[in-house]
């Protein structure tokens, strides 16, 4: 899923010729979030269930166990370079998001800085993917220990 979240991303930013609807930027942006954010999901999902129980219920309900500020929160804790470059740019993604989903102000961002920010949010997914076991077990550790709010 997180590979066709990018794909999308992109696509919406190339759908329209000349300058992009704002719409389409806005739709890219938080696409693009999505797509990192549900790496983390799986390699969270995946540390807890094991790879095997995808297609459990159990395997999603600890999916869905994390929430986007208190992950984002965790993630920026955890004292490893690679996990924090990650956490910044969910921090980056997350930021926008919420503004392209819910600021009705003008989008200030133009096709080839939205095209940027979607190729980094699919190199920290893929970060996300390289992450060596005992960074997953760490930053799985983090998230459980986190108390929701």
């Amino acid at each position: 899923m997180t590979d066709d979240l990018f794909a999308l991303a992109l696509d919406l930013t190339e759908r329209e010729s000349g300058r992009p609807k704002q719409a389409s930027i806005r739709r890219a942006i938080s696409s693009a979030y999505y797509g990192l954010f549900h790496a983390l999901l799986r390699m969270f999902a995946d540390q807890v269930a094991g790879r095997g129980a995808r297609n459990d219920d159990v395997y999603a309900s600890i999916y869905r166990y994390p929430e986007h500020a208190t992950l984002l929160r965790k993630l920026l804790e955890i004292d490893d370079r690679d996990v924090r470059a990650i956490a910044a740019t969910l921090k980056i993604l997350q930021q926008l998001r919420m503004q392209a989903d819910y600021d009705p102000l003008p989008f200030g961002m133009g096709k080839s800085e939205a095209q940027e920010l979607i190729i980094q949010a699919r190199e920290a997914a893929n970060a996300v993917r390289l992450l060596k076991p005992k960074q997953r077990l760490a930053t799985t550790a983090a998230i459980l220990s986190s108390k929701r709010r």
